[in-house]
């Protein structure tokens, strides 16, 4: 019994593994045959419609499915979805075969977009699909997995970038006030492009439209700084002709944080002075000149002078300090002036003007008492004396004297 088992398995053992292999081969022939469904995913580039056929390929040699924005035609359009959908999936329906094979190559497909609203795209509007369909082979379909675009018009504002754009975080140096400060945007005047709505609602939030500026204990910074994270993947820059930019440079420069000096340290007296440039006051008005005796009075004066009260100022460490710095103190009394230029004399009243020798200490200002840096005060113009008939004689016969010489 047993030889006869044995020489059942043994007998023509060549016949019998060649059957079995042809076998095998006709069963995996006959199983890529078989209809079956698959996935195949695709990045998604965002490119411009006129250089699709520039798009640069990946590391990986992939394939890609390209939304083109801009498209030429009556207006630009682009994609105001956020975050856009980085990937697209198509169902392949068709043989193992088939489905290999195409998935295998790179295939390229373009969205193009030339209506606004939402849109849902099927295959039929995809250029590339028809290459894969053919490629599957008869009987094969493919669908896409749902994605969804919202497609707008693109926009261009040109706005001026004003102080109430600047965002700080952190504080200047010490003794300088982070709110009274200047600021210099280069350049002033960009454009912000993107999507409409976002461009609506970057401008109806100007204080949230750039980065803030990083103050690191500095009475002046200067800081690149680009479009809030808000708006980063969404808005772009250009400059006032068109140039693509990344970044405004914005220089910040803090003043003092000045305080008032109290007592009769802080507080003094001057005299007004007039000047004038009579070329600029005969330009203004051909009736009058210095020259000829004309002359601006104070109707306030006391003994012919008119004297105002000041106030120094000084940052709050100087002021605080155990011991008032007197001798700088009065070096800035001594050191500034009030004048009024009777060429600026409007109707009834003129300007004064606190003027700084170049002695005056830096780090103190001075003001009116008020706290103001400027004033008017009442001013009347006394035209020259009429001659009497004694002293026109007398110029008469000096004249006729000189004459005869």
């Amino acid at each position: 019994m047993r030889r006869r088992l044995i020489r059942l398995f043994t007998h023509d053992v060549g016949r019998k593994l060649l059957a079995l292999f042809f076998a095998l081969i006709l069963f995996d022939v006959l199983d890529k045959k078989v209809q079956a469904d698959d996935k195949l995913t695709v990045k998604v580039i965002y490119w411009n419609g006129a250089d699709v056929e520039r798009v640069p390929e990946t590391p990986d040699r992939a394939s890609k499915f390209i939304v083109a924005e801009r498209i030429p035609g009556a207006k630009p359009l682009v994609v105001s979805t956020r975050p856009r959908p980085e990937l697209v999936t198509f169902l392949l329906h068709g043989t193992k075969d088939a489905i290999e094979h195409a998935k295998s190559h790179r295939h390229t497909f373009v969205l193009r977009l030339n209506k606004e609203g939402v849109l849902d795209p099927t295959t039929a509007e995809i250029e590339g699909t028809s290459a894969l369909l053919e490629e599957l082979g008869p009987g094969a379909r493919i669908d896409l997995e749902p994605v969804q675009w919202t497609v707008e018009p693109e926009e261009a504002r040109t706005i001026t970038l004003q102080h109430s754009d600047l965002v700080l975080r952190g504080e200047p140096a010490p003794g300088y006030d982070k709110w009274l400060n200047t600021a210099v945007f280069r350049p002033d005047v960009v454009r912000l492009v993107g999507p409409a709505t976002d461009i609506a609602m970057a401008l109806n939030k100007r204080e949230l439209l750039l980065d803030p500026v990083m103050l690191d204990g500095q009475k002046e910074v200067t800081q690149d700084v680009v479009l809030h994270r808000n708006w980063a993947d969404r808005l772009r820059m250009q400059d006032a002709n068109g140039g693509e930019i990344d970044a405004v440079r914005v220089t910040v420069r803090f003043e003092r944080r000045m305080v008032d000096v109290q007592g009769a340290d802080g507080l003094f007296e001057l005299p007004v002075q007039v000047v004038c440039n009579d070329d600029a006051l005969r330009a203004r008005d051909p009736q009058k000149s210095t020259r000829d005796g004309w002359r601006l009075r104070f109707p306030k004066a006391h003994d012919g002078e008119l004297r105002l009260r000041l106030r120094i100022r000084a940052p709050e460490p100087f002021v605080s300090a155990p011991q008032l710095d007197r001798a700088k103190l009065k070096l800035a009394r001594e050191n500034v002036e009030l004048i009024v230029r009777a060429q600026d004399a409007s109707g009834v009243t003129a300007p004064v003007s606190i003027q700084r020798f170049p002695d005056f200490p830096a780090e103190l200002d001075v003001v009116f008492e008020d706290g103001s840096s400027s004033a008017d005060v009442e001013v009347q113009w006394v035209a020259p004396s009429t001659p009497t008939a004694a002293e026109k004689e007398k110029s008469g016969n000096d004249g006729d004297g000189n004459g005869e010489h």
